[in-house]
């Protein structure tokens, strides 16, 4: 199955997929995609041509294929190294969004908020403008802090009682952190397209925030 993020065509050339549409006319599933360089603006191609196997040199690979959407071994020695010996929650939580940030795709917010006085409260992120307070148990966020666990929406439309901090967004990650057995913060990242994220990412969102809360 398609799904956005970045693909590299069997000839080497690398694409990345906004989202998949109706045909108007046919109703076939079309994906949606820009190429990172050579051509210019967005273009769209039927799925199945997309998920096509091909021979090359007798050995059968698919027309295009997936490029993994953030290498969290990476991401996670990124993390360890900017927050060794830092005691600043504020400067961790600024330096672990700008790293998401840089190395995650097809986002279009990342950022913290954090438990103060009953509620959630903004932290540092990376984006456009956002909510500054989020009730407990309202929203992906507040739900995230309700049930103590992550919250993996496919599409945002389609959670009951969602925030829309931002029009744009159409899929989301929620991350609680915990200090002391308690949560104490959420890490929130925020997609324009349906169904950027999956099992991968969660597991390593986790473990990107089980380091910070060491720091805690």
């Amino acid at each position: 199955m398609i799904k956005p993020g970045k693909y590299r065509h069997y000839k080497g050339n690398e694409y990345e997929v906004y989202d998949i549409a109706k045909h108007s006319e046919t109703l076939e599933d079309m994906v949606v995609y820009r190429a990172q360089y050579g051509e210019h603006g967005l273009w769209a191609r039927p799925a199945g041509m997309w998920e096509e196997i091909v021979n090359v040199d007798g050995k059968e690979v698919v027309r295009f294929a997936k490029i993994q959407d953030a290498d969290y071994d990476y991401i996670v020695q990124a993390v360890k190294a900017i927050v060794a010996n830092v005691d600043n929650e504020v400067s961790n939580m600024a330096n672990v969004a700008a790293i998401l940030w840089e190395c995650m795709s097809n986002l279009n917010w990342v950022g913290f908020y954090v438990m103060r006085n009953g509620e959630l409260q903004l932290g540092p992120f990376q984006g456009k403008t956002a909510c500054t307070r989020i009730a407990v148990g309202k929203g992906v966020c507040g739900t995230a802090v309700a049930e103590d666990k992550t919250q993996l929406v496919v599409d945002v439309h389609e959670f009951p009682g969602h925030i829309a901090c931002d029009s744009a967004s159409n899929s989301e990650i929620v991350v609680p952190i915990h200090k002391d057995g308690k949560v104490w913060g959420v890490l929130d990242i925020d997609s324009p397209s349906v169904g950027r994220f999956d099992e991968e990412d969660r597991k390593g969102l986790e473990h990107v925030v089980e380091i910070l809360e060491k720091t805690l």
